[in-house]
C-alpha cells in the first residue's frame, strides 16, 4: 500500500508474561500489570532497538528524518482471553471496553519508566480469538494517523444515519484486504494521479480537454481520481475512484468461506467509488478520533443502486456463523434516499417504536439499530461482503442514474430529526472501456444536468444554480417522468404519522432554473412539496405536465413558472398551490393551462397573499359539473370539468376542434358534428389523467 515508503519490523518478546488479574477493572489496569511484571523479571531489557522514531509527529515535522525519543515506537500487548469463557479471569470482564477485540493504546502509567523508556504508542489485543492481521492494521491506523472508525468498525455511525460496509485499514477481510486510496494519499504514500496525470478535480477547469482518465490497477500503481462534490455549507466531501483488478493478494478477501463452508461470492473487478468526508487536506492532522464528521466518514456507492427494503423473518443459520440474519425484501428503486446492498439497513428491529441511534464516535457498548444484508429476497446472498460493488464498462454515475452521484447528508437526532440536504450537481462519471491489461478509461463531466431516465426521487433535495449562469440547471428530457414521493426507507429515528420517514421536499434554490421538456412529466405526490425559492424559475414545455396530486404541494416564493404550448399544471383534489406575492405563472399560449380539480387548495397559508398572475394567453380551470345544453361551437374550444353532460351540442365550421376533459362525459340527444371538425374526449379517473 505504501509503495515501499513505509517500513515496519517487529519482534516477539521471548517469554510469556503471566499476571494475576485479581482486583482489575479494565484492560488498562491489566496492561499496567504486564509491564510491571516484565520490569520485575527482566529489569535490563534493551528497549533501544525498538526506538527508531519520534512518536506522534502530528504532521508538525517530517518524520522520515526522525530520531529516537526514549519512548518505545510501538508495543502490542496480546492477552490470552476469549469472550464467552464459562469462568472468566475477572467476573464481568466481557463488558469492559475492548473485550470484543482490542483497544487503541496500551494505557501504561504516563510516568512509568522501564530501563529508561516510557510507553505511549501501541494497542491492546484483548480477545485472542480475533484475527491478529486485521486488528493490528485497524489499531495501528488509530495510532498512526488518528484514524476514526469507518466502514462499520465498532458499528459506529457517528453523525450519519446509515452505517456503511466496505474495505479500509479499519475493516479488512470481508470485502478486500487493502487500504483505501484516501488512506494511502493521506499518509503520503501516493499522490492523486491516474497514469501519471493529475486527477485531483475541484472544478471543471481541472479536467483535461476530453475529461478522460486512464486508471491503472489501484493496488500495484496507486492510481486514483478524486472529485470534490458540492455539499452546501458543510465540510468538504470528495468522490474517490479506484480500479480494482485483483492483481494482488491484497485485492482479495481475507475470508475464503462463509460459516457453512461455502465460498463467498466472487468479487467483481472494475471501478469502485466512494464518498470521503474525513479530511481533504493532509497537512491538517486528525488530532482525535472524536472529530465531528470523521467517524463513519466513508460511504461506498454500490453499482446495483439504492432501494427501499422491507424487514422480514429472522434466523441464525451457519452462513453467518450463527449470527442473526434477516430475510430482507428489496422493494422499489429509491435512487437518492434508499440504501444499498453494502449498507447497514435501518429498521425498528426490536419493535419499540423507535430506531436506536448512537452518535458516539468510538463506543461499542450499545450498537446502532441496523443490520447487515446477508439474505435478500429469500436467498443467502451475503451482499454485505461487497461482491458487486465495482462498476463495469458502460455504467454511469450521475444525476439521473441509480445510484446517483451526490453528497452525503448528516443527521440531526436532537432537534429536527432530519438529514441535511442532498444537493444536486451536474457531475457524472462514465466507465467507457476496459483494456486487456485491466486499465480502465473513464470520462468525468460537469454540467451533465439532463434526466434521461424516468426516475423517482425522495428526501430533502436542493437544486442549486449548477451552471452558475442563466442556462438551465436541471432538464427533464422529453417523454421522461420525474416523480417526487415519500421514501420507503427510514430517514428519522422517531415516528412521524406512523412512519420513520420525513416527507419529501424538493427546493429550487435562488437563481436555479429547471425545465420540463415537451411531453415530459413531473409528479408530486404523497405529501411531498415542490418549493420554488426566490429568483428560481420552472419552465414547462409543450405537452409537458406538472402534476400536483392529492395531499401534495407547490409553493412559489417570489418565483416564476412559465407554461408553454399545451403544457399544463394540474392541481388534484386536496393538492395545493401557494403563490407568494411577487410570484408569477405565465401561460404563454391558448392551450397552456392550470387545471384545478374539485377540492383543491389555492393559498393554503396566510403567509401567501391571495394572488395569482396569468400574464399569457392560457386559462385556469376548475373541475366542476358542467351542463352543455344547446351550445354551438364554431371555433377551437377546450372544456374542463368533473361531470359533463350535453343536450343538442353542435360543432360546426371547417376544422373546428373541441376538447372535453372530465371524469365523466355524457353526450345526449341532438349531438351533431360537421364533417372536417373533431371532438376529442379525455377521461380522467380518480382525479388522475389517463
Amino acid at each position: 500500500m505504501s509503495q515501499k515508503k513505509f517500513r515496519l519490523t517487529a519482534d516477539v518478546y521471548p517469554k510469556r508474561i503471566n499476571i494475576d488479574p485479581t482486583g482489575s477493572k479494565s484492560w488498562s489496569s491489566l496492561s499496567n500489570k504486564v509491564f510491571e511484571k516484565m520490569k520485575s523479571e527482566d529489569p535490563y531489557f534493551d528497549w533501544s532497538k525498538y526506538d527508531s522514531r519520534t512518536n506522534y509527529p502530528n504532521y508538525v515535522f517530517d518524520n522520515s528524518n526522525t530520531i529516537p525519543d526514549s519512548i518505545a515506537d510501538y508495543v502490542v500487548v496480546v492477552f490470552r482471553y476469549r469472550g464467552g469463557w464459562a469462568l472468566p479471569p475477572v467476573l464481568g470482564m466481557d463488558s469492559w471496553d475492548g473485550s470484543g477485540g482490542g483497544l487503541a493504546g496500551i494505557s501504561v502509567y504516563p510516568k512509568f519508566s522501564y530501563n529508561g523508556y516510557r510507553f505511549n504508542c501501541g494497542y491492546t489485543h484483548c480477545a485472542a480469538n480475533v484475527g491478529l492481521y486485521g486488528l493490528f492494521i485497524h489499531e495501528m491506523a488509530h495510532t498512526l494517523f488518528a484514524g476514526p472508525h469507518y466502514t462499520n468498525a465498532n458499528s459506529v455511525h457517528g453523525k450519519y444515519f446509515y452505517g456503511q460496509g466496505g474495505y479500509s485499514m479499519m475493516s479488512l477481510g470481508l470485502t478486500r484486504n487493502c487500504a483505501l486510496g484516501w488512506e494511502r494519499w493521506y499518509l503520503g504514500w501516493i499522490d492523486i494521479k491516474a497514469s501519471g496525470v493529475s486527477s485531483d478535480i475541484t472544478t471543471i477547469d481541472d479536467l483535461p480537454a476530453n475529461g478522460e482518465f486512464i486508471l491503472r490497477d489501484f493496488i500495484t500503481t496507486g492510481d486514483v481520481v478524486r472529485i470534490k462534490i458540492p455539499n452546501g455549507t458543510i465540510d468538504d466531501q470528495y468522490l474517490w475512484l479506484e480500479n480494482h483488478q485483483s492483481k494482488s493478494v491484497f485485492d482479495n478477501r481475507g475470508w475464503k468461506t462463509d460459516g457453512c463452508g461455502n465460498g463467498f461470492p466472487k468479487l467483481r473487478d472494475g471501478i469502485i467509488a466512494y464518498i470521503e468526508s474525513i479530511d481533504g487536506d493532509r497537512e491538517t492532522p486528525l488530532n482525535s478520533i472524536y472529530l465531528k464528521y470523521d467517524a463513519n466518514g466513508i460511504k461506498f456507492i454500490h453499482s446495483k443502486g439504492n432501494y427501499d427494503y422491507l424487514l422480514g423473518s429472522k434466523s441464525n443459520p451457519c452462513h453467518y456463523w450463527g449470527n442473526n440474519i434477516y430475510n430482507v425484501q428489496e422493494i422499489e428503486a429509491n435512487a437518492i434516499s434508499g440504501q444499498s446492498r453494502s449498507d447497514y439497513l435501518r429498521f425498528d428491529i426490536d419493535g419499540d417504536q423507535q430506531i436506536f441511534v448512537n452518535t458516539e464516535q468510538n463506543s461499542m457498548k450499545q450498537k446502532n439499530e441496523s443490520i447487515w444484508l446477508a439474505q435478500r429476497n429469500n436467498e443467502y446472498t451475503l451482499d454485505c461482503s461487497g461482491s458487486e460493488l465495482a462498476f463495469e464498462t458502460g455504467q454511469k454515475i450521475g444525476l439521473s442514474t441509480n445510484p446517483p452521484l451526490l453528497n452525503r447528508p448528516v443527521y440531526d437526532d436532537i432537534t429536527s430529526k432530519t438529514l441535511t440536504p442532498f444537493y444536486l450537481n451536474g457531475i457524472s462519471v462514465t466507465i467507457i472501456e476496459q483494456y486487456l491489461n485491466g486499465d480502465v478509461k473513464i470520462k468525468v463531466s460537469f454540467n451533465d444536468i439532463n434526466i434521461d431516465n424516468s426516475i423517482r426521487w425522495c428526501g430533502n433535495i436542493h437544486l442549486p444554480n449548477i451552471t452558475n449562469n442563466s442556462l438551465p440547471d436541471l432538464i427533464v428530457n422529453s417523454n421522461k417522468c420525474l416523480t417526487l414521493n415519500k421514501s420507503g426507507t427510514p430517514n428519522r429515528h422517531t415516528l412521524l404519522n406512523g412512519k420513520f420517514v420525513n416527507p419529501t421536499e424538493f427546493y429550487l434554490n435562488d437563481s436555479s432554473y429547471m425545465i420540463l421538456e415537451a411531453n415530459s412529466k413531473m409528479i408530486i405526490e404523497d405529501d411531498s412539496k415542490l418549493i420554488l425559492e426566490t429568483g428560481s424559475k420552472l419552465e414547462i414545455g409543450d405537452g409537458a405536465i406538472l402534476y400536483i396530486k392529492s395531499n401534495a404541494h407547490l409553493k412559489l416564493n417570489k418565483a416564476e413558472v412559465i407554461v408553454n404550448g399545451s403544457g399544463k399544471i394540474i392541481v388534484e383534489c386536496n393538492g395545493s398551490l401557494a403563490m407568494e406575492n411577487g410570484s408569477s405563472v405565465t401561460l404563454t399560449d391558448a392551450n397552456s393551462k392550470i387545471l384545478f380539480m374539485s377540492g383543491h387548495l389555492v393559498h393554503p397559508s396566510t403567509q401567501y397573499a391571495i394572488y395569482m398572475s396569468n400574464t399569457g394567453d392560457g386559462s385556469m380551470f376548475t373541475a366542476v359539473d358542467r351542463s352543455l345544453s344547446s351550445i354551438i361551437y364554431s371555433s377551437d374550444t377546450y372544456v374542463f370539468g368533473k361531470s359533463i353532460s350535453s343536450q343538442n351540442l353542435k360543432i360546426i365550421g371547417l376544422e373546428t376542434n373541441v376538447t372535453i376533459e372530465a371524469e365523466e362525459v355524457y353526450l345526449g340527444a341532438g349531438f351533431e358534428i360537421e364533417k372536417g371538425s373533431t371532438l376529442d374526449i379525455d377521461i380522467y379517473k380518480n382525479s388522475c389523467l389517463e
